[in-house]
């Protein structure tokens, strides 16, 4: 599981929700999220002020540590 889905989960907000605050399609969201594709810089940013992320864009790629 990336960071950016278990962001995601933790704020209780659906992949369509982000995806449209992101100015992304559901696909490419739910892809980013997935693993499936790697966003652009520029797609990133806006996923990161769509889960208003604090940190590095780029940890939002990331695998989440295991609980």
């Amino acid at each position: 599981m990336k960071v950016m889905q278990l962001e995601r989960e933790r704020q209780a907000r659906s992949r369509a929700e982000v995806a449209r605050a992101a100015g992304l399609t559901g696909t490419t969201y739910h892809w980013c999220e997935t693993g499936r594709f790697l966003p652009y810089p520029i797609q990133l940013a806006r996923i990161k002020i769509a889960l208003e992320w604090v940190g590095d864009p780029s940890d939002l790629l990331k695998e989440a540590p295991r609980a």
